[in-house]
């Protein structure tokens, strides 16, 4: 065997993969062309926030991209700066191995957006040149509103008012109902401002004494015969509702429990 050069047994080097180097050289490419062109790059990304689908435009901000820049605690694949040379986000692709959980903390506490671009063939490098649009896989930046109280994201509240009937006299009557943190809920579970928008549109809202849960609680009650509907009862009504009986109520934080009105 001829001689060659060979790492030591207990070296721990994982060799950069072709497809990941000649990506982040590509993406770094691309990115620089379109600052300087002052051409938007619209992304998209999973939010590891909420788990909403959001768009933005990658270098709204961004005024220079450098690779591998280093920082205190990390080298990501590409960083993007603002117009006073700040770090703003980053950018890791990703095609074995995800980003470590340092790299994501640093990136938390230092308030930096980090994208994830995964890639499992050529076709995924082939789809960035001309780099109009990049599907990113995943993304820490939420573009929700923020909890005042926690600074988690916020969810909205949405109500729906449908047109049921009463299971005793079979009376049309107005029936509403949400679906929250908690999943479906009844009118017991209303922020003030989704009581006063169901009774708005119709819904008749009094305090009533359930034998199944042996508890007092505020439900949907019917104008003839005074009976109400139950919270277990309320997924039957569930078919009713679509666009056309969606109320939106407000904000909710699922970490805290925060709510309020628009």
């Amino acid at each position: 065997m001829r001689h060659h050069f060979a790492h030591r047994p207990e070296a721990n080097c994982q060799p950069e993969s072709a497809l990941h180097r000649t990506t982040k050289i590509l993406l770094y490419e691309e990115i620089s062309l379109a600052i300087a062109e002052r051409r938007e790059i619209e992304v998209s990304w999973e939010c590891s926030q909420c788990g909403d689908k959001h768009t933005g435009n990658l270098v709204k901000k961004a005024r220079s991209v450098r690779l591998e820049h280093a920082m205190a605690t990390c080298r990501p694949d590409l960083t993007l700066f603002d117009e006073l040379d700040r770090p703003i986000a980053v950018i890791e692709v990703v095609v074995t191995h995800a980003p470590e959980p340092h790299v994501r903390d640093f990136c938390e506490e230092q308030k930096l957006g980090l994208i994830e671009y995964h890639l499992t063939n050529d076709l995924d490098f082939d789809a960035l040149r001309p780099l109009l649009k990049l599907e990113a896989t995943t993304g820490s930046v939420c573009t929700r509103k923020k909890c005042p109280k926690c600074k988690k994201p916020l969810h909205d509240v949405i109500i729906h008012v449908v047109n049921g009937e009463c299971w005793k006299c079979h009376a049309e009557m107005k029936i509403a109902f949400g679906y929250g943190s908690e999943g479906m809920s009844g009118p017991g579970g209303f922020n003030d401002y989704a009581l006063a928008l169901a009774k708005k549109h119709g819904a008749i809202l009094k305090n009533r004494f359930s034998n199944v849960v042996k508890e007092r609680y505020l439900a949907n009650s019917c104008h003839r015969c005074g009976n109400f509907v139950g919270e277990f009862y309320l997924h039957d009504f569930w078919h009713l509702a679509d666009d056309a009986t969606r109320l939106s109520a407000g904000y909710e934080c699922y970490e805290c429990g925060w709510n309020s009105g628009p």
